[in-house]
């Protein structure tokens, strides 16, 4: 493809390409704010009417752990990195979904302190 062609074709989709990138960027935007844990956090501990420094204590989770990953990722082999990273989530997952289907199933007939203190102890496992 010379250069006058390339031209050609960049005038040719700029609008479509425009459309789709500026829709693209408004969903995006337009999702987030459901899907990020400093708006989904506090709302769901809110609701369980959990304490103030409980909520400022698992926002700060990623801040007091993100230390000690680094330094942790950076002791693994990084020839076993990607072994250790998969097999570290997936141990991280699983807290959290019995906590989940635990808490849909039964979680109406748990007093509200419970749900702070295993919620608050999974994202701590989940996140560190």
């Amino acid at each position: 493809m010379d250069q006058a062609e390339y031209e050609q074709a960049v005038e040719r989709d700029w609008r479509h390409n425009m459309t789709v990138f500026a829709l693209w960027e408004f969903l995006w935007g337009f999702g987030m704010p459901f899907a990020m844990f400093v708006t989904f956090a506090p709302a769901y501990l809110g609701a369980l009417e959990a304490p103030k420094w409980l909520i400022g204590l698992v926002l700060a989770y990623p801040s007091l752990f993100a230390a000690g990953q680094i330094v942790v990722s950076h002791r693994v082999p990084a020839a076993r990195r990607l072994a250790v990273f998969r097999a570290v989530t997936v141990a991280s997952l699983i807290p959290w979904f019995c906590y989940s289907a635990l808490a849909t199933a039964w979680g109406a007939a748990w007093p509200r302190t419970l749900h702070w203190i295993l919620y608050a102890a999974v994202q701590g496992i989940f996140i560190g």
